[in-house]
């Protein structure tokens, strides 16, 4: 496909509902700057993603208005028509940008107004300036051998090394999984507590780690008994359809969750807890 039949693919896609295909269309690399979900890496990343957007829309229909192709970029205003799963209509004018190489999207972002869309992400809070805006940056791991933990990470949750700092006999490794960093910090000090079920319940200590796949079953199969469970898998379907987790634990005992099918509450749901 060249860049028109895609673009045009990407919004046929979108009002069948096919979230599934609409995901085929990037890259697995694909970069995203969406208006509401902020900055996205990765197809999977995002096909991870849009399993929630059937719970928030009853109906959703994203037309284009005018399309403009030039080479492998394109320009996009649309005009989105929906209604949420609580009956509260959305009428929305958008503005995509896309860049495509080798008949997939590998970039994409769009500009639109966030007051139709209130009733799903809340109202807008007081603005932060750029410089004050704060953003996630990692976790501090303590490992026992650096290596190990590194090699788990790498090789079942998709982390890649980002940075070394070595100072002073000390070395500090530092991972990456889109936005998420880990910090590893080689250590010999005794384990505060053993590691069981789906963490320490201490207050002041982290009680696990977590991550999102599609499907836990399968997930499992592929580890083939490498990982140690320590609860589950445990289904949680009476709260969300397909929800399901399992807890498995990491070289130096730190417990990580790994679940398929959360989905977030809407603003209706949630305002009937204080």
């Amino acid at each position: 496909m060249d860049t028109a039949d895609v673009v045009m693919r990407y919004y046929e896609l979108a009002n069948s509902g096919d979230w599934d295909a609409w995901c085929d269309l990037f890259a697995e690399d694909q970069k995203m700057d969406e208006q509401l979900a902020g900055h996205v890496e990765g197809r999977e990343t995002l096909r991870g993603m849009m399993k929630s957007f059937p719970a928030r829309y009853a109906e959703f229909a994203n037309r284009p208005v005018h399309v403009v192709v030039q080479d492998g970029q394109a320009a996009v205003v649309s005009h989105i028509s929906a209604r949420t799963v609580s009956g509260e209509p959305v009428e929305a004018d958008v503005c995509n940008y896309f860049r495509v190489e080798d008949g997939l999207i590998t970039y994409m972002t769009n500009v639109h107004d966030t007051v139709p869309f209130t009733s799903l992400v809340g109202p807008r809070q007081k603005s932060m300036s750029t410089a004050t805006r704060v953003r996630w940056s990692h976790v501090g791991l303590n490992c026992r051998d650096q290596a190990a933990t590194e090699e788990f990470y790498t090789r079942w949750f998709g982390f890649r090394r980002a940075r070394v700092v070595a100072a002073d006999d000390v070395r500090v490794i530092f991972l990456r999984c889109g936005d998420v960093y880990l910090e590893m910090f080689a250590s010999d000090a005794a384990p505060l507590v053993e590691p069981k079920e789906d963490g320490p319940t201490n207050p002041g200590t982290a009680r696990h780690l977590a991550f999102q796949v599609d499907d836990v079953d399968a997930f499992l199969a592929e580890a083939d008994g490498s990982l140690p469970i320590m609860l589950g898998p445990l289904e949680f379907g009476d709260f969300v359809s397909g929800w399901k987790t399992v807890w498995v634990t990491d070289p130096d005992g730190v417990i990580v969750e790994v679940s398929q099918g959360y989905v977030d509450q809407s603003e209706q749901e949630l305002a009937q807890y204080a």
